[in-house]
């Protein structure tokens, strides 16, 4: 399952934080476990396309905001798991 969701960036300076929309990729148990790296794209091949798209973003804004450092984390916890089954 995905979505889009809001994303928050930061460098730790809170005066460069910036904030984007990102599809988001669910886990079984429905936990989010990553995101795509950029930002989405509103593109499609006609008005009707860019309309969904949107509608879709708009929900986004309804759903708590997500750090972006949460999904870091989940793949530094996946890279150490794969190194203990190795």
């Amino acid at each position: 399952m995905w979505n889009y969701r809001i994303i928050k960036h930061s460098d730790g300076n809170p005066e460069n934080d910036y904030y984007g929309i990102h599809e988001v990729f669910y886990n079984k148990k429905g936990k989010p476990h990553s995101c795509t790296k950029d930002v989405i794209d509103v593109l499609a091949e006609d008005v009707k396309g860019i309309k969904w798209i949107l509608s879709k973003m708009k929900l986004a804004l309804g759903k708590p905001v997500i750090d972006f450092s949460y999904f870091e984390n989940m793949e530094a916890k996946a890279i150490k798991a794969k190194r203990r089954l190795k």
